[in-house]
């Protein structure tokens, strides 16, 4: 029997997906390779639980978006009680587009995927710092524990 590989894009819809999770599994994930989201501040809430359901996950594209109708003093809680298997057996790349100045939280994402991501070969940060801001942030992530060995950041 051949393996299916799926290419998907997924446009993320709070509406849509917040359902999900009180539902149980999401099966329509479980083949997924390739994950090509765009996620207000907000919707970052719920990327934990599509992650639990790509197990053969191996390429995550994340565009993350200010939220026009989000106070940025209050962050969203983003909560991984678990590692999902992706990031142990199959995530190879992750890119995180527009990474947004003085959000905390994608600096927690970061610091998650390069913790707890075996496989991880490539993370590129797609950022839009001013300078200052951009050499806070490379400092803080050249110290972050790396689970992956041969991983690579980019920053281009």
């Amino acid at each position: 029997m051949s393996s299916v590989v799926m290419r998907f894009t997924l446009r993320a819809s709070f509406s849509y997906l917040v359902i999900f999770p009180e539902c149980g599994p999401m099966p329509w994930l479980r083949d997924l390779t390739y994950l090509n989201a765009k996620f207000s501040i907000l919707e970052l809430e719920i990327l934990p639980k599509v992650l639990e359901n790509c197990p053969k996950l191996e390429s995550l594209i994340l565009e993350v978006v200010k939220n026009t109708r989000h106070n940025m003093n209050t962050e969203p809680y983003m909560m991984f009680s678990t590692v999902p298997s992706c990031l142990v057996t199959s995530l190879k790349y992750v890119e995180l587009k527009r990474l947004i100045s003085k959000y905390e939280g994608e600096i927690e994402l970061v610091r998650y995927l390069l913790k707890n991501s075996t496989v991880l070969e490539k993370l590129k940060l797609d950022t839009h710092y001013s300078k200052k801001a951009m050499s806070a942030f490379l400092k803080e992530v050249v110290a972050m524990p790396r689970s992956s060995s041969a991983c690579e950041v980019i920053v281009p």
